[in-house]
């Protein structure tokens, strides 16, 4: 029988609801908690219950007393709506999910979704089949005309499964979400025109699709194309595709129908044919992140020479994007030749900076064309045409100083993640001129105790790694790192979580296993994190008495 509300003011348990969705949303503990509390009376259950069924597919154990009254809500054989309230479906989730069902034994076959006990010739249960019976039960009662408010539910974001999946059954089910915003697809496959017609006729908040497609399946991008200019112009915000093989043209000729409304374009593994399709997305000037990554096979050739005007054109196109605050660009091999210009233009003030592609050097131009990005937060460099080994001489102290004082010109730097090595000069003008930095993850030519001086100065600092060949850093310095990051009489740091990561080609020659280990009860202590020495095993392996751990 229900119990009465305990005495309380409803705002006062709509605040207790969104704390334990705030707080333990994510995890089993948390989602348990609010399904208990849901279960404490009848006002409750109206205050937890749609919360949490729009947070059930963060759950890792998704409760089949749970689904079943999903689906029975679809049947309207249940006190509440619950199918109104979910806000993602994932299909290889579900899939999942069902395959840890037993028929008698699972209350997701009982009354009245008995039709979901669906069998192969062999007696099994058939999983793609009654997943698509599940997906069928949620979205026929939404078939109600486009005003009544009472039946469009809250799903936004549907994941379609590994399962064989037609694209006319996909049209079928997006016409049955109305407030469909985001479609990640595992193929290319099961997008074709009817899907964007689908979506444009049934779906007006839709606005981005993800697509995973597994280079071992073959790939109709022309298809692809028609989903997209099937679409509602201009109504595209996010296309992301992550292949592992190739992308063709067509998809991005038909971005250019969306020209005004996209502001994320994340291409995955280009062939040369789509990279000069970009020119076509010249009015695309909206964007505001760019991530772009290629196969090097496929640019073995000079493309300064023999395509200059390519190069320019996509130059021009980025740098007259206003609103870009992200740019990736991966693997390109001519990035030094468009990057420069781009980072020059006054319409461009990027917030992340990732450049990775370990062929290209960093010249003077380079260099000071980051010194005018000062509203940098994030800069990763992971391009470097240098072995570490390699002695220093004039060259390399000249532009190793060039970078750092680019870098440097970034005051705002949050995270820097570079793979060209610093001389201690140069990691000490960095560390001076970024004191907002939370993440920094460096190579050096040698990492000893004089590197690890200029690093306390970081009082927000959570993410530290070092990287080097030869590594000489003792203990002391560690110690006197770590008590300089501890010391905080003003209150002025905060370090989080702080996790440090030394690391290099040989262990350290004046590190033991011991120092580690009187290391790592200090930071567990003071900063819950942790500290850890690579490669194993690192010299004295004798095990520590505890009284000589460090406070």
């Amino acid at each position: 029988m229900p119990q009465p509300t305990p005495k309380l003011p409803p705002e006062i348990w709509r605040l207790v609801v969104q704390a334990l969705i705030v707080h333990n949303g994510f995890y089993v503990n948390g989602f348990l908690d609010l399904y208990q509390f849901s279960r404490v009376c009848m006002g409750f259950a109206a205050l937890a219950l749609p919360e949490l069924y729009s947070i059930q597919h963060k759950s890792f154990t998704q409760l089949p007393s749970l689904w079943h009254s999903i689906l029975a809500s679809t049947l309207g054989t249940t006190l509440f709506p619950y199918y109104l309230w979910i806000t993602e479906i994932d299909l290889t989730s579900c899939e999942y999910f069902v395959r840890q069902q037993r028929p008698g034994q699972s209350p997701l076959f009982s009354h009245p979704l008995e039709m979901l006990d669906i069998r192969k010739p062999d007696g099994n249960l058939d999983h793609p089949a009654i997943v698509t019976e599940m997906v069928n039960l949620l979205t026929s009662p939404t078939r109600r005309p486009a005003d009544d408010e009472t039946t469009q539910g809250s799903l936004s974001f549907l994941k379609t499964g590994h399962f064989s999946l037609p694209p006319s059954r996909l049209a079928s089910w997006v016409s049955g979400f109305r407030r469909l915003k985001l479609l990640q697809a595992l193929e290319v496959g099961v997008l074709d025109g009817t899907v964007g017609s689908a979506i444009r006729a049934s779906c007006p908040a839709f606005t981005g699709v993800r697509i995973i497609q597994d280079s071992s399946r073959s790939a109709n991008f022309h298809h692809l194309g028609a989903f997209i200019q099937n679409l509602k112009p201009d109504s595209l915000e996010k296309f992301e595709m992550i292949h592992t093989d190739h992308i063709s043209k067509e998809p991005i000729q038909a971005l250019s129908l969306h020209a005004r409304s996209l502001k994320a374009l994340i291409l995955q593994s280009l062939v040369p044919s789509a990279f000069a399709s970009l020119t076509t997305l010249q009015r695309c000037r909206s964007l505001e992140s760019l991530v772009i990554r290629v196969e090097n096979d496929d640019f073995s050739y000079d493309w300064k020479a023999r395509r200059p005007q390519l190069l320019q054109d996509v130059t021009q196109w980025i740098s007259n994007c206003g609103h870009l605050q992200e740019l990736v660009l991966i693997d390109v091999p001519i990035w030094d030749s468009i990057v420069p210009e781009i980072l020059q233009s006054p319409l461009i003030r990027l917030r992340r900076l990732v450049l990775n592609n370990p062929k290209t050097e960093m010249d003077e131009g380079f260099c000071s064309a980051l010194s005018r990005q000062t509203e940098l937060q994030c800069l990763v460099l992971t391009s470097y045409n240098r072995d570490d080994t390699t002695p220093q001489d004039d060259r390399w102290e000249a532009r190793n100083a060039q970078l750092c004082r680019a870098i440097a010109s970034c005051r705002n730097l949050q995270q820097l993640d570079l793979g060209e090595p610093l001389s201690h000069a140069s990691l000490e003008h960095i560390c001076r001129s970024t004191p907002h930095m939370e993440i920094l993850h460096l190579r050096v030519l040698e990492l000893d105790d004089r590197f690890l001086e200029p690093i306390g100065g970081l009082g927000k600092l959570r993410s530290l790694a070092l990287y080097s060949q030869r590594s000489t850093f003792t203990y002391t310095a560690v110690r006197r790192l770590l008590g300089t990051f501890a010391a905080d009489p003003e209150g002025k740091r905060n370090h989080g979580t702080l996790h440090i990561v030394f690391s290099g080609k040989h262990p350290p020659s004046s590190f033991t296993q011991q120092d580690l280990a009187r290391l790592r009860p200090f930071c567990s202590k003071h900063f819950g994190g942790a500290i850890d020495v690579w490669p194993f095993p690192l010299p004295g392996a004798e095990p520590l008495d505890p009284a000589a751990a460090d406070d």
